[in-house]
């Protein structure tokens, strides 16, 4: 046999065991074999078989792995691509039409994964895609079509809505291709596309081809679901119940299809549909965001998620893995609270990256409009499932754990004191849970409940805010419910011990700030206080509190869990109010319980912005009688810094102002006092204090003083001097509440810096996270707190429902130096 001979049946032998195939080897075995046969093509030198090798060694690259980054994997494809394509134009007579078709597929393939899988800079696939077009032959219009459909997918993901069309309108013009593309996907593709762009006409007419036949739709395959959103904003309303009933319990919807159900379902009140969906759907679920159809289908999961909150529809819920024998260590227990605003973050995310690589900004702007997205119909009728619903289904045993009896479920609680991590505790505790969720078991579960409970609250305030919350309300609706049934002692408690209240004590410091004490006045300081010192109405969390009676231990719980839900973005206002309104029906005698209720309740207004709620709520706190705890000095501070949030600078001024004069807090008063002219008295302020500012809102007021003034020389002190403050993951666990309007300031103090000329660049210094960073400029700056401010304000009015701080905040940054 000759060596031409012996390569072809190597090559032959070789395609048989494509991973694609049933027993088929695997894809890194598969790439390894096809890696020797081209070695043997290049030794043969047979070019059509070597042609031939290149392509099967390029296809069968998607099985190898990289080390650092996916280009490692496409620079090798896309220089094996070259070679062929060099090949065809030297020598187009020794190669097979079939050979030259599958060349093409593969760069079409390599194009799609750099516009939607493995994004790559929108500039780079542009001449990825021009150079494709000067090296193929004017007689292949079928490969030029796919190079224009291509372009007009990347503009789109830039959101060119107008160079989408152009090329558009021109391609219609165009035969349809038969080959490098399946006509139907095509069009669902296209229909993908101008949704995205908001053309919902566009989206249908793009589609209709298939819908009515024209274009054959492939039997395994349905493309209603892509018109759900255009058929609904254009008040097409039946099709769109036809198209969603048609498709949504499909096995294997793709990313794009969920993200359309799921949007639907939210935006018609639909909220329980959508959950249906999404738990069916759970395992395309999992993981990062990585792909730009991941990003769409995230934003759609945190929107139904917003949705389902508001309506008060949140819950615990578990999301298990799967594989026997797993030895993960993921805890399996969620709310949509927490789910929601995980999958928020990593969609925005992955949009900023997108849009830092296409020098545009429609993704993150796109995906944020999604995120608050509000209901097209308030209720749009639906028929009923068949059968129930994916998400109302009792979860499988966790393959972690075999206890399912009240006993086993005791034993393995009693176990898990001997764990050496929290973390380990709280995801032990919480496959507890799991189990006994699965058998219905309830006497076990109250008992697994309190030790989870204890374990979140020994984290600091920035960890598991949302389990905490979901974990402590769902005791108290088992009390509401049923308030004999916490009532008795429970069989075994573990009382917080001295490393739990240790590490709240430090979870607790603020950046950039001192010990606490009466320098440190931010609300941190109060979360502190419940666990650590001296508590707002309660004695300390010690032994003898958490381990008599099942309801005192809640109790010293509630002002923690509020404290942190309306210290950091964590639930929906409806939840807190839920929650407050919950445990007003169960205060205890000869208690300050009501008291903690009505000051949150308070706190919980002036956060959603709304000044008559704060003024009433306030007014029903102060009708109670009077309590030493709430009468502290920290206390007039943080009931002053409330009425400031809401911008009523002058009421402050005449009713705290002099209290104030001359402690410890007054600097937050400098710029009402230089609002209201009192020019003199907020510069002998800012001169006596303004070295010492250290916490958000002492920050906030020497800032925003130094920028309204134009003392823009001592600002950027301020802000060199703060960096630390800001230097925070995107994300809910670290960004307080109090830091929006520093952060607002710091954002019209470098603004102004760049405007008049101060401008220099700096090194941004070395932090624990990243190394120092050459090359900063105030302008950047500006440019980078006005996305965090926007982030992070825009995250509050999704979890309130109002827009008032994100317009004082975007106030404050947009205004004018009063010199």
């Amino acid at each position: 046999m000759s060596g031409r001979d012996a390569l072809r049946a190597r090559l032959d032998a070789a395609y048989k065991e494509h991973p694609d195939d049933d027993g088929g080897a695997g894809a890194e075995s598969y790439w390894r074999t096809m890696q020797e046969i081209l070695g043997e093509a290049e030794a043969v030198g047979d070019t059509e078989l070597l042609f031939e090798a290149r392509l099967a060694y390029a296809w069968a690259l998607r099985g190898k792995s990289w080390k650092k980054s996916s280009r490692e994997i496409f620079t090798e494809w896309l220089g094996l691509l070259r070679q062929c394509l060099l090949t065809l134009r030297a020598e187009p007579d020794r190669i097979c039409e079939e050979h030259v078709v599958l060349m093409w597929n593969q760069f079409t393939n390599i194009l799609d994964i750099f516009i939607r899988l493995y994004p790559e800079p929108a500039d780079r696939v542009h001449r990825l895609i021009d150079e494709l077009e000067r090296q193929c032959p004017p007689s292949r219009h079928e490969v030029l079509y796919v190079l224009d459909m291509f372009r007009m997918k990347i503009e789109a993901r830039k959101g060119n809505v107008a160079e989408v069309e152009r090329l558009w309108q021109d391609l219609r013009l165009r035969p349809r291709p038969t080959k490098h593309l399946v006509q139907d996907g095509s069009a669902a593709g296209a229909a993908a596309v101008w949704e995205r762009l908001g053309r919902d006409d566009l989206a249908i007419e793009a589609l209709t081809p298939v819908l009515t036949g024209q274009i054959p739709q492939r039997e395994d395959r349905a493309y209603g679901d892509y018109l759900l959103m255009p058929y609904l904003r254009t008040g097409r309303l039946d099709e769109a119940v036809a198209a969603h009933q048609s498709t949504y319990d499909r096995t294997g919807l793709k990313l794009e299809s969920i993200a359309s159900h799921l949007e639907f379902c939210a935006r018609t009140g639909n909220e329980e549909r959508g959950l249906d969906v999404m738990h069916r759907n759970l395992g395309r679920l999992r993981g990062t965001v990585t792909t730009v159809e991941a990003m769409w289908t995230a934003a759609a999961v945190a929107l139904l998620c917003r949705r389902v909150t508001e309506r008060g529809l949140d819950e615990e819920w578990v999301w298990s893995c799967e594989e026997e024998g797993c030895d993960c260590n993921v805890a399996p227990l969620h709310s949509y609270a927490e789910l929601g605003g995980e999958r928020r973050w990593s969609a925005l995310e992955f949009a900023r990256k997108l849009d830092e690589m296409d020098g545009t900004s429609y993704c993150s702007e796109e995906i944020m409009r999604r995120l608050h997205a509000e209901p097209i119909v308030e209720h749009l009728n639906i028929p009923a499932p068949d059968g129930e619903p994916a998400h109302r289904r009792r979860p499988r045993l966790t393959p972690h754990l075999t206890a399912a009896t009240t006993d086993e479920l005791r034993d393995e609680l009693a176990r898990a004191h001997e764990l050496d991590l929290r973390w380990k505790r709280v995801v032990h505790l919480q496959r507890l849970m799991q189990n006994a969720f699965a058998t219905e078991e309830r006497d076990a579960l109250i008992d697994i409940r309190f030790a989870y409970l204890d374990e979140l609250l020994a984290y600091g305030p920035t960890a598991m805010r949302p389990d905490l919350f979901a974990a402590f309300t769902a005791l108290i609706r088992l009390h509401d419910a049923d308030p004999e049934r916490l009532d008795s002692k429970p069989l075994d408690s573990k009382p917080l011990d001295s490393e739990r209240l240790d590490s709240e004590r430090l979870g607790s410091k603020p950046l950039g700030s001192k010990p606490l004490g009466s320098e440190s006045l931010g609300s941190e300081r109060l979360d502190s206080e419940r666990l650590g010192s001296k508590p707002l109405g309660s004695k300390p969390l010690d032994s003898e509190q958490l381990g008599s009676e099942r309801l005192d231990r809640l109790w010293a719980a509630a002002p923690v869990v509020l404290e942190r839900a309306l210290t950091r973005a964590t639930v929906h206002a409806v939840q807190i109010r839920e929650l407050i309104d919950m445990l007003g029906r169960h205060c205890r005698p000869g208690t300050i319980d009501l008291h903690h209720l009505r000051w949150y309740a308070v706190e919980l207004e002036v956060r959603c912005g709304d000044v008559d709620a704060a003024r009433a709520a306030w007014a029903t706190f102060e009708s109670l009688p009077s309590c030493d705890e709430y009468a502290t000095w920290s206390t007039v501070l943080r009931r002053t810094e409330w009425w400031l949030d809401l911008g009523l600078d002058d009421e402050v001024i005449a009713t705290v102002g002099p209290a104030l004069s001359g402690k410890d807090g007054e600097e937050i008063l400098i710029v009402p006092y230089l609002r209201a002219g009192q020019d003199a008295k907020a510069r002998e302020i800012h001169e006596r204090t303004f070295a010492t500012a250290e916490n958000p809102r002492q920050v906030a007021a020497h800032l925003e003083f130094c920028a309204l003034t134009g003392d823009l020389v001592r600002a950027k002190e301020i802000i060199r001097g703060t960096l630390d403050m800001f230097h925070v993951y995107y994300d809910d666990t670290e960004f307080t509440f109090d830091r929006l309007r520093p952060c607002a300031a710091a954002v019209l103090a470098c603004r102004l810096i760049a405007a008049r000329g101060l401008d220099e660049t700096w090194t941004w210094p070395e932090h624990d996270c990243c190394p120092a960073e050459e090359g900063w400029t105030y302008a950047r700056l500006a440019t980078d707190y006005r996305t965090e401010l926007n982030l992070f304000a825009l995250r509050w009015q999704e979890l309130t429902g109002s827009d008032f701080h994100v317009r004082r905040m975007n106030a404050i940054a947009d205004a004018r130096a009063s010199v």
